[in-house]
């Protein structure tokens, strides 16, 4: 939200009589997302009666502007956490390279939900330890197609063509259907993210059909470099 938006937000904001937690919610979030921290923290102090949802979204307003301190002192005053509380400590501090902090917190976690799994799968796998990724994958009590997309990313990663293939054919009809589509599409988005545009585009050109995902992974990897092939293959 930029900061003429921001002021006309704040406007309409200060006219409502009786502001529920759902527009104080609003306002903390448009401040966050602005990186006016200070104001989101004037917001969320303001809150009457605080739930679940308002200590997140104060929590993410820290996490996500860089003031890990106060995210982690924050999740320690919560009444309580969910999903969400874990997830977003968790993407913060893999995304900033705190591999130990964030499983520490994993660890902690008394009950770990789907999401909180895959947010650890998926710190591991994008910062490349597979060893890691390839333990959290194996312990996983249940995976959905996030799960074995961000494993079979991390193959990909590591060059392990042969581990990707056979990680894929174990992947249960129900999630990875169709099979062949999927394997396509995490190749040749994984080759276009590492900048082997050639090896992406080859895959892209063989898939017997293709999906927006396979045609947006295309594009994305085309444009930093080649905007023109990318403006041709959005055609």
């Amino acid at each position: 939200m930029d900061k003429a938006h921001l002021v006309n937000a704040r406007s309409v904001f200060d006219r409502i009589e009786n502001k529920d937690v759902f527009s104080l919610v609003l306002m903390l979030c448009g401040y966050s997302r602005s990186g006016q921290v200070s104001n989101a923290k004037a917001i969320f102090d303001s809150m009457p009666e605080k739930n679940l949802t308002s200590w997140n979204a104060m929590m993410a307003a820290y996490a996500k502007n860089g003031y890990m301190d106060e995210a982690e002192l924050l999740f320690q005053e919560m009444p309580f956490h969910d999903a969400v509380s874990c997830n977003t400590l968790i993407a913060a501090h893999s995304q900033r390279g705190n591999l130990d902090t964030a499983n520490e917190i994993f660890d902690d976690m008394l009950f770990k939900t789907l999401p909180c799994w895959n947010a650890m799968l998926s710190a591991y796998a994008t910062g490349w330890h597979l060893v890691q990724a390839r333990q959290t994958f194996h312990s996983m009590p249940a995976r959905n197609l996030i799960s074995w997309t961000l494993f079979l990313n991390a193959l990909i990663m590591e060059d392990d063509l042969q581990m990707t293939r056979s990680v894929l054919a174990k992947c249960p009809a129900g999630i990875c259907l169709p099979r062949d589509l999927v394997a396509y599409t995490v190749m040749e988005s994984a080759y276009a993210q590492k900048g082997e545009l050639e090896r992406a585009e080859a895959i892209f050109n063989s898939m017997p059909q293709r999906d927006l995902v396979a045609w947006n992974a295309m594009i994305r990897g085309l444009l930093p470099t080649r905007p023109s092939r990318a403006s041709k293959v959005s055609l």
